[in-house]
């Protein structure tokens, strides 16, 4: 019976009747899910006739892909008709309009009915729209199965669930606590629905996983809040109000591994006990609601025991408004950092400094995006060079112009020198960490050798890149049109790097043409100083010479971040980027992701396409514009779904 259930949906998906609105019907009544790919998959080995092919689908589909299709559902809003736009014009089309909200009320029942057929592999749900489905249906067939649940709102509904999954339940996520069409001048949650939350996930025996957005934690639910605490291993708190995070008379939270706190209405010290508490902490987001540079977590962090900072593994500090100095001195604490995100924040020199010479053969994944113009170029290219266990890496722009000099420091006898910062009370309040009062401030730790010697080859002519087991990057390279046979050196040098990065799974490539590269030139006093001397590198050294048959691309419009300009107008001149390179990076097999979005005027042809499908096998994903053309375009767009149809190709129209 199932065999010839799923021919038969199998034939109308490849055969359909395929004309008017009825073999439309046909299609969604049979395959409420809409999976074409699946039932394509299962038409072609039904198509057979081989009783073997058949059973042997049959099992697959039933025991693997139905579950897992079914293990999360997502509750949205379904989507409105053309005709619910607010208009309220009549025309020749109402008949049509009217037949279309029919339909898709038809769609919504069908897929409704099929989510209740399939509740028994139900694992997580999603709520982003409340409906009558959910209340009378649903909610009542959900009696301990749901291992995670995330809603919008919290409210009876989700609060019913959450009785009726006590049992099971692991991960709760609220996006927002006190959402019940307040106003943003309304009054906090009352006190009475805070402790109605609490006292629900108090009895949820398993949760482990715990994120709230506005929430209000009074000094009545205390109690209650950390007992909950001592179950989880993540707490995420957004945007919410917590009377005292100061856990007295609390066993240590010896479960707790991942902390964020975002914008979270407390005493800040009181934060920091919190964090003194949890011994086994390894990951730690912080941004505080209070944006002085005054905030005493910071002053006092570095306070914390040794062997609690050791175990902190995982720092988040996106979007803080600290200065260079104070978040590098949380760096210089003793943590033991393996993972840095650091997007949007005060990342600038002395915190370069410290990951360069205290976490360089640590450090496996670090973000500095959009740092106020705070990165600057040789901060990214000796990252490069130093931390060799780097798997993850993102950041801004790279100077193709810097590369191929090879220009780094003003003085290589300094270039190791302790940061000026690491001095105790060299600095005021607003600046940085103030001697007295027993506060002590560690001085960083020595390069490492392995380090040393990378920058010592960089400093006698050889750009070598250390981080040779990336698996993901994520940057921009800008070169100038002033210098032709300069930047083709250069990007020469930028090929064969990349194309030594034989694990890389994503790369987010950028290319911008630029005659103002003043921004990320070196800056003047600090440990990465002005650069006074440059050592010549040749093209020769390292990297294959740059091919002249590959085109270039147009440099007309601009980034966005800086205004480019090209000279001799627009489209008068052409730059290079990376389709000149792209056939020396055949040894990219690993690639799953390739991001050109923020590739400038992009010019890939059809062949260079091609090319990408056969050479990068596990290639599942293109991000982006390939080409300006828009005849070039479709004809790639064609090309990709015709011969590599397991890649996606997400592009603008």
């Amino acid at each position: 019976m199932a065999t010839s259930t799923m021919t038969s949906i199998a034939y109308n998906a490849i055969n359909g009747n395929g004309e008017g609105d009825e073999g439309d019907n046909d299609r969604i009544r049979q395959n409420p899910t809409h999976l074409p790919e699946i039932l394509l998959l299962i038409g072609r080995h039904l198509s057979q006739g081989e009783l073997t092919s058949c059973v042997r689908v049959s099992h697959v589909w039933h025991h693997y892909l139905e579950p897992l299709l079914w293990s999360n559902v997502s509750l949205t809003r379904p989507p409105l008709s053309s005709h619910n736009n607010g208009s309220n014009k009549c025309n020749n089309n109402d008949r049509n309009r009217h037949y279309d909200h029919y339909r898709d009320m038809e769609h919504s029942a069908a897929h409704e009915a099929s989510v209740v057929k399939n509740i028994r592999h139900l694992r997580s749900l999603d709520i982003k729209h409340h409906s009558p489905f959910l209340r009378h249906q649903l909610i009542p067939l959900l009696q301990n199965r749901l291992f995670s649940l995330s809603a919008d709102e919290y409210n009876s509904a989700v609060r019913q669930i959450l009785e009726q999954n006590a049992q099971s339940l692991h991960t709760f996520v609220c996006r927002n606590v006190t959402s019940r069409q307040r106003q943003h001048h309304s009054l906090p949650q009352p006190a009475h629905e805070a402790t109605e939350l609490w006292q629900t996930l108090s009895s949820v025996t398993f949760l482990s996983e715990l994120t709230l957005s506005v929430a209000c934690v009074y000094t009545s639910d205390l109690e209650m809040f950390f007992q909950i605490c001592e179950r989880l291993e993540l707490l995420s708190l957004e945007n919410g109000s917590v009377a005292s995070l100061s856990p007295y008379m609390v066993d240590p939270l010896t479960n707790l591994r991942r902390l964020l706190l975002h914008k979270v209405s407390v005493n800040p010290l009181r934060e920091l006990d919190f964090i003194a508490n949890c011994p086994n902490l390894e990951h730690l987001a912080w941004l505080p609601l209070d944006s002085t540079p005054l905030n005493p977590f910071m002053f006092h962090f570095v306070t914390l025991a040794p062997e609690r900072l050791a175990r902190i593994t995982s720092l988040d500090v996106s979007q803080t408004d600290l200065v260079d100095k104070q978040l590098a001195m949380i760096l210089t604490s003793g943590l033991q950092l393996t993972r840095l995100i650091a997007v949007h924040s005060p990342f600038g020199t002395y915190c370069a400094d410290q990951v360069v010479c205290s976490m360089a053969d640590t450090l496996r994944e670090l973000d500095i995006r959009q740092c106020h113009l705070m990165v600057q170029n040789p901060m990214v290219q000796t990252i490069l060079m130093t931390c060799k266990r780097l798997r993850y890496f993102r950041a801004d722009e790279i100077s193709v112009n810097d590369m191929r000099k090879n220009t780094f420091f003003s003085n290589p006898a300094s270039a190791w020198s302790p940061p000026r910062f690491a001095r105790p009370g060299s600095f005021n309040a607003a600046g940085g960490p103030m001697a007295g009062r027993g506060m002590v401030v560690p001085v960083p730790t020595s390069a490492p050798l392995s380090s040393m010697r990378m920058l010592g080859k960089a400093m006698q002519g050889e750009w070598l890149w250390a981080c040779l087991e990336l698996e993901e990057l994520d940057v921009t390279f800008v070169g100038s049109n002033l210098h032709q046979h300069s930047l083709s050196a250069g990007m020469a040098l930028v090929y064969s790097q990349l194309a030594q990065l034989t694990e890389l799974r994503r790369l987010d490539y950028g290319w911008k043409s630029s005659s103002d590269e003043l921004r990320l030139s070196l800056g003047s006093g600090s440990t990465f100083g002005s650069v006074e001397s440059a050592v010549g590198l040749s093209s020769s050294r390292g990297s294959p010479p740059y091919s002249t048959t590959s085109s270039p691309s147009s440099t007309s419009s601009s980034s966005s971040s800086s205004p480019s300009r090209s000279p001799g107008g627009s489209g008068a001149q052409k730059s290079l980027h990376f389709r000149a390179g792209l056939r020396r990076l055949w040894k990219l097999t690993q690639m799953r992701v390739f991001d050109v979005e923020k590739v400038q005027d992009p010019d890939f042809s059809v062949s260079d396409v091609r090319w990408i499908g056969k050479r990068w096998e596990g290639l599942r994903r293109i991000q982006g514009r390939l080409s300006m053309d828009p005849v070039t375009e479709l004809a790639i767009q064609e090309l990709v779904q015709k011969e590599f149809p397991h890649i996606t190709h997400i592009h603008d129209n």
